[in-house]
């Protein structure tokens, strides 16, 4: 499977790969001050930045960036990806999670599409290791990452130069397949009991 044509398909959400026709709403997102105080982007974004990173940087890489959209309106509400994937170590950073749309925030539809953006790393990429990198103070990044099984990483730093980005300090956090299967069978529940309730499966 080209790593450039991801499709992922649950009950609630539907994720692919990010593409032109995503610019406009990534852009918004991204200059949203309430978003844009946690991200590496201390500029506005302009469509031809967007378009120039994509062509040059985003398409050459292993980086993945997926949309979420919710299945019945077709809504798009936001964006996960990977990037700094090692083959060797079978391992590679999460991040660039943004929740746009404010009604998608603790949703069931978020809940399902990281299931389902996990489920591909670990089982169809077959990775050993997910790293991501929170901004100390960001309380509530930290609490929704230790949902899936991440633990802040006590041993040595995998990725250092993203622990200190913008003058801020970040901490990195690790998860591995058995952290993340423990934290699924308590999650698998609750997306459950939403499915029954919003589509009665």
């Amino acid at each position: 499977m080209s790593r450039k044509k991801i499709h992922l398909q649950g009950n609630m959400v539907a994720m692919k790969e990010m593409d032109e026709g995503d610019f406009d709403q990534i852009i918004q997102w991204r200059n949203d001050p309430e978003i844009n105080r946690y991200l590496n982007q201390p500029y506005v974004l302009t469509y031809q930045m967007q378009e120039k990173w994509y062509c040059e940087k985003y398409i050459p890489s292993d980086d993945i960036l997926l949309i979420f959209m919710e299945k019945t309106t077709g809504i798009k509400f936001g964006t996960v990806g990977t990037y700094d994937l090692s083959e060797k170590h079978r391992c590679t950073v999460t991040g660039r999670l943004i929740v746009g749309e404010r009604q998608f925030r603790g949703s069931p539809e978020l809940l399902e599409g990281m299931l389902l953006f996990y489920d591909f790393l670990f089982y169809e990429m077959s990775l050993h290791k997910l790293y991501c990198h929170v901004v100390k103070d960001n309380k509530r990044a930290m609490l929704f990452n230790r949902r899936f099984g991440f633990v802040e990483n006590t041993e040595e730093i995998i990725y250092p130069h993203h622990c200190e980005v913008n003058n801020m300090k970040l901490v990195e956090m690790v998860c591995d397949l058995k952290n993340y299967e423990r934290k699924k069978i308590e999650l698998t529940p609750i997306l459950s009991h939403f499915l029954h309730q919003k589509l009665g499966l």
